[in-house]
């Protein structure tokens, strides 16, 4: 555990909660191992190190992934506190390799089978003098069955740690092989009567790669974290008994049955959601981006368009609205449609109400409304290449189209707009152009939806932009009303638009 301390997010994996905990507790399990060397005979002796009660509340759960490269060998860490002739050993666990910490001398471990022949060795040690207390570690691989580890200095014995004849294979109780884990289940077992006993659970979905869940438990029972358990074919748990040295394992063959389910969601309920910002679920696996569509926006009770996507992760889903209104009470649910990537889907339908900012306009432009006065297109139309011949084109003609787009800027801005061409294939928006103005310029783009779920959007002697769902791109229409989003310009430095408004009538 006290590589830990050096190396948090290089070799070593340890969640922040853990890391800090560590760091708290690091000063006091110093000063436990300082007073009780304090209390020995300053001539050096072979000792025995076990844990004892004073450390049973400092030990606490950790967890690594598994690196192991060399699966014939098994790999040994061991560490422990060094004070000039003074030393304690941790008990040994079980990672892949590492690389070693302290030095490489003058300080010698041994790893000894039960006929004393010796099985693995390393120096370990500071190469200068030194009167701190210094914690080391380093590990080693062997291929037998270590009976005895010890520590020595030029001959002479500081430390050593003996297998206890009393630690057998833990017997599962609370399952039986074949039997269906469910989430949150403990796992419970019986284990021998070793001294200073501990425990490391870890998980395989196919009987190859196993992940560590956790090392150094006490008690003779755990509760696995839903998020990593994945089905696999070969699904199983394994409880490993150490008792500093040695160690005896026990595996399960079990069913899987842990359903989609969210981890955390935000906002809390009813409360307000900033501009630029959107809900969301954290679920326990990644989704599968397809099954999108089981998302849903409601505000005062009627469904309006909205942006559901994934990030990168793809276990956080972020829903909005495409444009926010103020006052207006929100619901984004999600049914059982919505699917794992594993193929698990969500077996309880959610949801979360929330309010949101309007974001502010650049102009006192009233809000759009589908029912006022359309406005006259006083500018020359620009066609379609396929006008003249799809009947079911909905074309420009002296009407444009009216609505608005909010343009993504540091301040998010929403103008009038003006929509100059629908194109439409068996009810399915095609192509979009439009036009807004800004203070400083009159701005055109034209929107295509290419095969799959990809769209592109060119402004008129500017930059461009592709996209899919993933990434919050959409295209659709509804009853005549068309809505849309995608994003002008390279990456780091493009632009993101929402539009809605209507799409100007037949010819």
């Amino acid at each position: 555990m006290f590589p830990c301390v050096y190396e948090p997010h290089n070799d070593y994996w340890i969640d922040p909660n853990q890391y800090d905990w560590l760091l708290e507790k690091m000063p006091g399990m110093l000063r436990y191992m300082r007073g009780r060397r304090a209390a020995l005979p300053t001539k050096p002796e072979i000792r025995h190190a076990r844990q004892s009660d004073p450390l049973d509340g400092l030990l606490w759960q950790a967890s690594f992934q598994d690196h192991t490269d060399e699966p014939v060998e098994r790999w040994l860490m061991l560490s422990g506190l060094i004070d000039g002739n003074e030393a304690t050993l941790l008990p040994a666990i079980v990672p892949g390799p590492r690389k070693p910490l302290s030095g490489s001398g003058p300080y010698e471990i041994r790893v000894e089978d039960a006929a004393g022949h010796i099985i693995a060795r390393a120096a370990v040690g500071l190469d200068t003098d030194s009167e701190d207390i210094w914690p080391f570690s380093v590990t080693v691989p062997i291929s037998e069955e270590p009976s005895r580890i010890v520590l020595t200095n030029g001959g002479t014995v500081l430390a050593e740690m003996r297998a206890s004849p009393g630690l057998a294979a833990p017997e599962f109780r609370s399952h039986r092989p074949g039997d269906t884990y469910r989430a949150e289940e403990p796992l419970e077992w019986d284990g021998g009567t070793a001294e200073g006993q501990t425990y490391t659970v870890r998980f395989t979905p196919d009987g190859e790669n196993w992940t560590t869940l956790a090392v150094l438990l006490r008690q003779s029972s755990f509760i696995p974290d839903p998020a990593t358990l994945l089905p696999g074919g070969s699904a199983a748990f394994e409880i490993i008994a150490h008792d500093g040295v040695a160690e005896r394992s026990v595996r399960l063959p079990v069913e899987i049955e842990v359903p989609l389910a969210p981890l955390a969601a935000w906002p809390e309920e009813s409360e307000m959601l900033e501009v630029g910002d959107a809900a969301g679920f954290v679920f326990n696996v990644p989704l599968d981006a397809e099954s999108l569509n089981a998302v849903t926006l409601l505000a005062n009770g009627v469904t309006v368009p909205h942006r559901a996507n994934l990030d990168p992760s793809g276990m956080v889903l972020h829903i909005a609205p495409e444009l926010p209104e103020a006052d207006v009470s929100y619901v984004a649910s999600v049914d059982s449609r919505l699917r794992a990537r594993d193929g698990r889907a969500l077996t309880d339908d959610l949801s979360i109400r929330f309010f949101a900012n309007a974001p502010a306009s650049v102009s006192q432009t009233p809000a759009w409304n589908p029912d006022r006065e359309k406005m006259t297109d006083e500018r020359p139309h620009l066609p379609s290449p396929n006008e003249q011949a799809s009947p079911n084109s909905l074309a420009g003609s002296a009407e444009v189209g009216d609505g608005e787009i909010t343009l993504e800027l540091d301040e998010p801005a929403t103008l009038p707009l003006r929509i100059l061409h629908c194109e439409i294939e068996a009810d399915e928006i095609m192509r979009l152009i439009m036009d807004f103005e800004t203070p400083y310029a009159q701005i055109e783009i034209d929107m295509t939806k290419e095969k799959g779920d990809l769209f592109r959007a060119r402004a008129a002697h500017g930059p461009e932009g592709e996209g899919g769902i993933p990434d919050g791109w959409y295209l659709s229409l509804n009853n005549g009303l068309v809505s849309a989003s995608g994003r002008l310009g390279e990456a780091g430095e493009a632009i993101g638009f929402v539009l809605t408004g209507e799409c100007p009538p037949p010819v």
